[in-house]
């Protein structure tokens, strides 16, 4: 962060020569920030992410069982339909017993 006397400091100097360039470097901020956390409040974070990951984890389980089921009874009530028309379709075509002396056609 840039502090207030620093700031100032850089209009001045932009106001003097304005035909002069500055160039500003940005830094990587320390990682204190999270030092403030207490151990409790981040344990507590953990867990409930752990806990909801969990949650979502088993919800997609059941959802995908489900949806397996679903898939199976359809697949076994379209193959007895089937089944049913095919024998319809079988009992409605006409047929003939062939004997041993009947003539090839």
């Amino acid at each position: 962060m840039v502090s207030n006397s620093t700031g100032k400091r850089i209009l001045e100097s932009l106001s003097k020569s304005p035909n002069d360039t500055i160039i500003i470097s940005i830094l990587a901020q320390d990682s204190s920030q999270f030092r403030d956390l207490s151990p409790t409040s981040l344990a507590f974070i953990i867990i409930g992410s752990v806990v909801i990951v969990f949650i979502v984890s088993c919800m997609w389980a059941l959802f995908y069982k489900i949806q397996k089921n679903r898939r199976i009874d359809d697949r076994e009530l379209f193959m007895i339909l089937m089944l049913k028309l095919t024998k319809k379709a079988i009992s409605k075509m006409k047929s003939k017993k062939l004997k041993n002396d009947d003539p090839v056609s």
